[in-house]
């Protein structure tokens, strides 16, 4: 007796395990049960999106266990995620888990900016979405090339400005403007040192020496995050290319 006890409890035990295992719930408080399928991630590894059944869910805060939002109206069989948070189906473009106001036919990812092809906007979350340009058909990403992090690029310019994050970059002519490295940039007339200019450096001649100092060929400087923006290392670049 005590043995058949003993195994109707372990059997039960490992029933309420298995369910535990299989069991969600929805911001909503509604029990997602699934024993024979599960939730299809899409888009590989890069995404918090899922499909199940006919559904779609947004795995909010990383928690892909126990607080999937299910997107209202999401149209399984036209849905595709656009880049990591960003999703949409034929008909609307979703922010998380949120529905936006977003044509899907005109909605476009710029590295960390997003564009209604007219406007383009950051998404300066908790606080809200930001207007970073008007000027959508001219809006460029720029990098650092080889010193630049895929996805993270929040530098940018259009026909009449230069950014950096949501900032207009003060006396940067967009023509001409280029990042030396993660930190460095330059035009035609200016040095810049985080969006912001030097007025003490010349832009004749100087270029890059790692990811965050510049040599005008003579000395090396390296990012100050106060005015005057800069420091003399006093040292040449070969000197210090062997501190590298």
């Amino acid at each position: 007796m005590r043995i058949r006890v003993f195994v109707f409890a372990a059997f039960l035990s490992a029933l309420l395990t298995v369910v535990y295992l299989f069991i969600d719930f929805s911001s909503g408080g509604r029990p997602m049960l699934y024993l024979f399928s599960k939730p299809v991630l899409l888009d590989g590894s890069k995404t918090l999106f899922f499909r199940f059944g006919d559904e779609i869910y947004y795995a909010n805060q990383g928690n892909i266990v126990a607080d999937y939002r299910v997107l209202p109206g999401a149209d399984s069989k036209t849905f595709e995620v656009i880049d990591g948070i960003w999703a949409k189906d034929k008909s609307h473009v979703y922010l998380r888990y949120e529905q936006t106001d977003f044509s899907p036919s005109k909605f476009s990812v710029l590295s960390c900016y997003f564009s209604d092809g007219h406007s383009v906007y950051y998404d300066d979350f908790p606080k809200g979405t930001v207007t970073v340009s008007v000027d959508a058909e001219n809006f460029r990403i720029i990098g650092e090339e080889q010193y630049s992090v895929p996805k993270s690029d929040c530098k940018a310019k259009d026909s009449e400005n230069v950014y950096f994050w949501t900032r207009i970059i003060k006396y940067a002519d967009p023509a001409t403007f280029q990042f030396l490295n993660q930190v460095w940039a330059i035009d035609s007339t200016g040095v810049f040192m985080d969006g912001y200019l030097v007025k003490e450096l010349s832009p004749e001649e100087m270029h890059a020496i790692g990811r965050r100092h510049v040599t005008d060929g003579i000395t090396v400087f390296a990012p100050l995050y106060e005015p005057p923006y800069f420091t003399d290392l006093k040292t040449t670049p070969e000197a210090f290319r062997l501190q590298l």
